[in-house]
């Protein structure tokens, strides 16, 4: 016996071999041995009959029945469920008076954005402008809560904790428009409730088109002067 079937017949493994295999190796077929004719006993006979009409009545077709009819898909089923696009902020604080915010979702600032951020904060007094701090959603390694998809609850409670710890008075948005801080959602903005809101050209935008410069310093200029004369 070779060792593939050994270890098949010790594991209680039966193998089954084809046809032509077993049949090579099966011993000679003993003669055959004749077997004396009987005669059907009346009792057989009947019993026979009665088998040979159960046979041929369930031979006859049997109708088939409907399988019930399956109710169609409905919109919302076959709807894929919406996923919120990875969100990314850069948050830069300046003392307990500016807190800077950008999107980030698409790349990092570069370093000629942060040093365009350090003369603007230069120019309004903004001492002692912290590293960018970056906010992530989903959170890094994770995936979106299915009761919070946008994370409209998870930076709601982050910034609310973040102002509590670190207050300021002004809130300037780098962003191109106004979708940036929509994406945050009102439980977040109701935590900057009652803080002085700028909304500026993202620093890409003002890198590639100096002319938003000009745009920029008009509107902090109220802030130049009052820092200027406290």
């Amino acid at each position: 016996m070779q060792p593939r079937q050994q270890l098949l017949a010790a594991l209680g493994v039966v193998q089954y071999l084809p046809r032509d295999r077993w049949q090579l190796h099966s011993a000679a077929p003993a003669p055959a041995v004749p077997r004396p004719a009987v005669a059907p006993a009346p009792a057989a006979t009947a019993l026979l009959a009665q088998l040979e009409s159960a046979a041929n009545s369930a031979e006859r077709p049997v109708a088939a029945t409907p399988a019930p009819a399956q109710p169609a898909p409905t919109a919302a089923s076959s709807a894929p469920a919406t996923v919120a696009e990875p969100l990314a902020l850069a948050l830069w604080q300046a003392g307990a008076e500016w807190l800077f915010i950008a999107d980030a979702s698409a790349q990092l600032p570069s370093s000629g954005e942060q040093k365009l951020l350090a003369n603007i904060a230069r120019a309004i007094q903004a001492a002692n402008l912290t590293p960018l701090e970056l906010i992530e959603w989903p959170l890094a390694g994770t995936t979106a809560d299915a009761d919070d998809p946008h994370g409209h609850d998870f930076l709601a409670v982050l910034f609310e904790a973040r102002l509590r710890s670190r207050p300021v008075r002004k809130v300037l948005w780098l962003a191109a428009d106004q979708r940036l801080s929509a994406r945050l959602g009102s439980q977040a903005l109701a935590t900057m409730a009652g803080l002085v809101q700028l909304q500026l050209p993202s620093l890409a935008q003002m890198l590639a088109e100096p002319a938003r410069k000009a745009h920029c310093w008009s509107q902090l200029q109220p802030y130049l002067a009052a820092n200027a004369g406290g």
